[in-house]
């Protein structure tokens, strides 16, 4: 007997395949929006970057801050990122960083969000996520937008690194 007269016949299966009207309806016309692009990324411009964390954590004062501050400290220089500035308002971080293109800034992002994701959840005796969506980022291209983003991230902020951008280190307090 041949291995082929031990196959069972083919039979048309409802299971698995291509079949019709299988699979997620498709979109309306003009319906479809896609994803946004992430900001374009230039070594000339500093950055200002926000992580929105769940609510209920307290990053302001104690083992929460001591925790931001080491990973913060740890992470300064990692992937052509350099961290400047970090400010805890309300449920979000906002730093002040510089970055060579936009994969250092996403990939500096990721492992610090990482790096601070692990050291908070230790120190405050916590499991799970930490920051509830992805980074959001606004590249600083006038001298207007980088004051404002010193007045709003400087202002009371940890320094972690003295500013190496022109832009950023006319609008800096601490000089």
């Amino acid at each position: 007997m041949a291995a082929d007269d031990m196959r069972p016949a083919k039979t048309t299966s409802a299971h698995g395949g291509r079949r019709p009207r299988a699979g997620r309806p498709p979109k309306a016309e003009g319906e479809h929006t896609g994803h946004r692009a992430r900001v374009a990324v230039s070594s000339r411009h500093p950055v200002h970057v926000r992580l929105a964390m769940v609510t209920g954590i307290q990053l302001r004062r104690g083992n929460g801050q001591a925790a931001l501050r080491a990973a913060c400290a740890e992470g300064k220089g990692r992937f052509e990122l350099r961290l400047v500035c970090v400010k805890v308002i309300g449920s979000e971080l906002h730093f002040l960083v510089e970055a060579k293109d936009r994969d250092a800034l996403t990939h500096g992002m990721q492992g610090l969000a990482v790096r601070i994701a692990r050291a908070v959840n230790k120190a405050l005796g916590r499991t799970g996520k930490l920051f509830v969506a992805r980074y959001q980022a606004c590249s600083l291209r006038t001298a207007e937008q980088t004051r404002a983003a010193v007045e709003l991230v400087a202002s009371e902020g940890h320094v972690v690194a003295p500013p190496a951008n022109r832009r950023l280190r006319a609008a800096w307090p601490h000089a």
